[in-house]
């Protein structure tokens, strides 16, 4: 799943596909970055589930969203974000 988002900017507020063809809407809980990477953890308003993307910028100034695959990398990134939230554990994907 890749994700644009117009002039660059996260609203509080964002519509993600996750590949079904379902728009759903998910509240943006923090964004951090992490080994020259950067990351932006949402949470759904449907079920509360909270996901982590990569994201970054393209060629013409869009922020691209992404999946992360790397299980070891999403881990890492549960991690940081449990020590931002300062959490002991949250409910992810």
């Amino acid at each position: 799943m890749n994700k644009i988002i117009n002039n660059g900017v996260f609203e509080d507020e964002i519509e993600l596909d996750f590949g079904d063809g379902q728009l759903e809407k998910y509240l943006v809980i923090a964004t951090y970055n992490m080994e020259d990477k950067y990351y932006l953890a949402v949470i759904s308003q449907k079920d509360d589930e909270i996901v982590i993307l990569e994201y970054g910028v393209n060629e013409n100034n869009d922020v691209i969203i992404k999946n992360i695959e790397d299980d070891s990398e999403y881990e890492k990134a549960e991690n940081m974000l449990n020590e931002i939230l300062n959490c002991d554990e949250l409910a992810f994907e």
